[in-house]
């Protein structure tokens, strides 16, 4: 992951709400971890002073899947903060991914305050 935010994302829980439908599109919940930084001078690795740590959050994911391969058709999610560790420590706000199936991505947007 990079931007402001440089690091990896784990997801710890995966759970599918319902049986999902004959047209392919579910719904997921789950909890899932960041572990990096804010990227402040913009080099795009964590170090120099980057406050880092861990971010937890919880996320609603909806999504359509192809009905014959299970190839994801396309999928967004929101994450809200739970938790944080580190400089993360005491932090807020969400963020939210649109899917780009084709490019293999997941541009985000949100406000993660940090105190």
């Amino acid at each position: 992951m990079e931007g402001s935010l440089v690091g990896c994302w784990h997801v710890d829980t995966f759970d599918v709400r319902g049986d999902g439908q004959p047209s392919g599109t579910f719904q997921a919940t789950g909890q899932e971890h960041f572990v990096g930084c804010v990227d402040l001078n913009g080099d795009h690795v964590c170090g120099g002073g980057d406050p880092q740590g861990v971010l937890t959050f919880t996320y609603t994911f909806t999504g359509k899947l192809d009905t014959v391969t299970l190839s994801e058709i396309h999928g967004r999610c929101h994450h809200v903060v739970v938790a944080g560790t580190g400089a993360f420590a005491g932090a807020s706000g969400g963020i939210s991914f649109h899917d780009d199936v084709a490019s293999g991505t997941a541009p985000y947007r949100g406000h993660v305050t940090l105190t």
